[in-house]
């Protein structure tokens, strides 16, 4: 196969997948304007595949309960940038800070614990 062809094939395939792309972009916000709903995000269905029920470290001190490299599990992803966390102590009882155990924090300020799953 020269490669020409090989050229041409790769610049005519992206161009397509631009193309069409663009056009469900176009069509999807023509949609959400019209009707007038919201937009949902796109990711959040990747965020909460990755984050929703995972284990994390705190990145910097909280408060005087929560320091830097405190467990806690995300209970709850709010938005693109935002999750709720729930906190554990050594034994694994959950912390309670004037009244609240869920804190809601920002996704930069948790490092996110990545665990090898079992392949049988």
């Amino acid at each position: 196969m020269p490669v020409g062809e090989i050229i041409f094939s790769v610049i005519g395939e992206s161009i397509g997948y631009l193309f069409f792309d663009g056009i469900g972009y176009g069509l999807r916000k023509l949609y959400f304007r019209i009707t007038g709903k919201e937009e949902d995000f796109y990711g959040l269905t990747r965020l909460k595949r990755w984050y929703l029920n995972r284990f994390v470290l705190l990145k910097n001190d909280l408060n005087e309960l929560i320091q830097k490299g405190s467990k806690g599990k995300v209970v709850k992803i709010l938005d693109e940038k935002s999750i709720l966390v729930q906190f554990e102590n050594d034994i694994g009882k959950l912390i309670f800070f004037k009244g609240k155990s869920n804190f809601k924090l920002k996704r930069t300020e948790v490092r996110l614990i990545l665990q090898k799953r079992n392949r049988r």
